[in-house]
Order: structure tokens, then C-alpha cells, then sequence
């Protein structure tokens, strides 16, 4: 049994996923599917980027990750199918697989170009079905990636910042903001101090706020109150207890994060 998760913009009401998900059904009735999330801002490539980024190890090695934010479909942007990781991901090569390649480097790159492996008739504004849906199935029924098409050398990245460290400390900023208005920054878990005391001792500057120490979760802080603290994902975040760090701070994706260390 091979796992295939879907990752799209297409909105959690729409019927889109479940015709993806009825192909590759018809084509490997033994498929395990799992909606990553449909509610990726319309043509967000960076925001689905890091909802991939932030969920693809959680699933076992062989899993197809089947991507699909796409505002070039129809275009002349190309279909990739990437090994990398232990997994293979399926996307459009506009920069979805940025936040991956910032600290991975592929095993092997394909161009999906063998029509045998899509629908007979694709629709020119629904690849998710006709071909990457197509594509997953034939990969978990085990047709080697070799297959889908010729290797191909690159891919488009986007320029998404890195967090630097500083004088004083580290300089990043937001790249994504949840649901709860928790503010996800480039900041890594092995930029910060290692010591729980020394994390305990940072500044966090954010929108002419500062935000004390580096704490373990939302409860060690006071109703309503801002706290950073290293999400699940293994970057920097600062949330609010019970409330929303966006709606406090009014920052969102893009705004400069400074921190101190202590000395």
C-alpha cells in the first residue's frame, strides 16, 4: 500500500480533491490518501510551500507528495517529479518546492511528460486530476519515476530569505502566519541558544514590540500574552496565548524579526 497526500489551493469546499482523489482510486484502488490542506491561499506558491515544507516528514519513507498551487496551469511552466528525502514530490516547477530546497538537494529530477501516464483527454485547467493525479497513481502501482519522463537538471526557486545571525544575535523574518495568527519566521531551532537559561535571556523584536525569552509552548506565558517559542516545524514562532500574535503585533509575512542574545 503506498500513501499519496494532496496539497492544494483549491478550497476545502470545493469539489476538485475528491475528483483527484476518485482517479487515483479508480487507477490504485489500494491507495492510502491524506489531505494535507486544501485551504492554501488562492496561488500562494510560497504559504503552500511551507505547509509542504512543515508536514512532509510526518509521513513514511515512499510516500507521493502531490502538490498542486498553480496559478501557470495551461502554461508553459512544467510538471517535476522530484526524488528527494526517501519521497517523491509531484509539482509544478514555479518555486512550490522552494522551502525544501533551501536545505536539501534532490536525488534525482523528471520532467512529467509522458502522456501514457495522464488521462486520455486533459483538461487544460485541471492538471491536479488529469495529470498529477494520474501520474501519483501509476507511481504507487509502481511504475518507476524514470518512466513519467527525461531527467531534468534544475528547478525554480524562489527567493525565500534566510534567516542571518547578527552582532548580536539572529535577523530574519515572517514566512508564514496559521490560522491562530501564530507568526512563523525563517529563524531555525540550530540558529538559537542551546541552553533552555540562555534561550530564557533573548530578545525578540518584532513590530516595536519586544518579546522576552524563548519559551516551550503557550501556557508558560500569561492569558493574552505574546510568547516566542520553536513550532513544530523547528522554526521560531511567536503566538499569543488563547489569542493571535498577527492581530496584536499587525505584522504578517514579510516583517523583520530581531533577536539579542544575552550576554
Amino acid at each position: 500500500m503506498r500513501v499519496i497526500t494532496l496539497l492544494s489551493d483549491f478550497g476545502q469546499e470545493s469539489f476538485y480533491p475528491a475528483a483527484m482523489k476518485g482517479v487515483i482510486l479508480e487507477l490504485c484502488p489500494e491507495a492510502r490518501i491524506v489531505d494535507i490542506t486544501h485551504a492554501v491561499p488562492e496561488h500562494d506558491i510560497v504559504a503552500g510551500g511551507y505547509a509542504l515544507y512543515a508536514t512532509y516528514r510526518d509521513f513514511p519513507p515512499g510516500t507521493i507528495h502531490v502538490c498542486v498551487v498553480d496559478p501557470g496551469v495551461g502554461g508553459q511552466r512544467s510538471i517535476v517529479a522530484v526524488e528527494m528525502l526517501g519521497y517523491v514530490f509531484l509539482a509544478p516547477d514555479n518555486g512550490l518546492l522552494s522551502f525544501l530546497l533551501k536545505s536539501n538537494t534532490p536525488d534525482r529530477i523528471f520532467a512529467v511528460a509522458n502522456s501514457e501516464f495522464w488521462a486520455d483527454n486533459v483538461s487544460p485547467t485541471f492538471h491536479g486530476r488529469d495529470v498529477f493525479a494520474h501520474v501519483a497513481a501509476h507511481l504507487a502501482n509502481g511504475v518507476s519515476i524514470e518512466q513519467v519522463g527525461p531527467k531534468a537538471k534544475s528547478l525554480v526557486r524562489l527567493d525565500i530569505s534566510s534567516a542571518r545571525p547578527s552582532d548580536s544575535g539572529v535577523v530574519g523574518e515572517v514566512v508564514s502566519v496559521d490560522r491562530f495568527g501564530n507568526l512563523v519566521t525563517n529563524v531555525r531551532a540550530d540558529m538559537l541558544p542551546a541552553s533552555e537559561a540562555d534561550r530564557a535571556e533573548v530578545a525578540i523584536r518584532l513590530s516595536g514590540r519586544t518579546i522576552s525569552g524563548i519559551h516551550r509552548t503557550y501556557a508558560d506565558v500569561g492569558l493574552g500574552d505574546l510568547v516566542a517559542y520553536v513550532g513544530s516545524a523547528g522554526l521560531l514562532e511567536i503566538g499569543r496565548n488563547r489569542g493571535s500574535a498577527r492581530d496584536v503585533l499587525g505584522a504578517g509575512i514579510g516583517h523583520s524579526v530581531k533577536l539579542t542574545f544575552g550576554t
